[in-house]
């Protein structure tokens, strides 16, 4: 997709390849949906687990899944409390010439917090994220996200994040995650797949 978009293609050539993917969708779509599984949150005694963000997020993520072919491909692990990521956007991400679109970077950001969130073993979803921009995120970069919880108080838990391309500082992050109950998250997750 992004090579489509990067490349000047001839108009005749553009209309074969829309022919053979409509075509190649045609099939595509008599085969069955995929659902998306989440994990069990309970052990074998019913005892809560927690949620585990490595398990319980899908290859087809739009930000991080390699199945998804519009997924940049955020690639993240934990080291301690800190979920560090590593991200290239390629230009089909693009807003202004040469540089990342914002709504990308907070994307970015927003899937990395998940895995933080997961450090918690506590399921939430994202009231509020704020990204500050400290200067223009370049595309076809490695960059580099680092982000931690700051803050827990009842439900609600505060975590923080930077990007940097090289030693510079491109965005920092914060949001606001709201816990939900264990429960409603299973029948959630089991509803979404009937």
């Amino acid at each position: 997709m992004a090579e489509v978009i990067a490349r000047d293609v001839p108009d005749r050539e553009l209309v074969e390849a829309l022919a053979a993917v409509e075509s190649f969708t045609g099939t595509l779509l008599e085969s069955p949906r995929r659902s998306r599984s989440v994990g069990p949150l309970r052990n074998e005694e019913g005892k809560i687990t927690g949620f585990d963000y490595g398990r319980d997020m899908p290859d087809f993520s739009p930000v991080s899944g390699p199945a998804n072919p519009v997924s940049p491909c955020l690639r993240m692990h934990l080291e301690r409390d800190v979920a560090i990521g590593s991200v290239r956007f390629p230009v089909s991400f693009e807003g202004s010439p040469g540089m990342v679109h914002g709504g990308h970077v907070a994307a970015a950001f927003d899937e990395l917090f998940g895995l933080t969130l997961s450090s918690t073993e506590k399921p939430g979803m994202t009231g509020t994220l704020s990204v500050r921009f400290e200067r223009p995120c370049p595309v076809d970069t490695e960059l580099r996200l680092e982000g931690r919880v700051r803050k827990i108080s009842g439900r609600k838990i505060v975590t923080e994040a930077t990007m940097r391309a090289g030693d510079e500082l491109v965005a920092e992050a914060e949001a606001l995650f709201v816990t939900v109950d264990l429960e409603r998250y299973e029948e959630f997750a089991r509803t979404r797949d009937e």
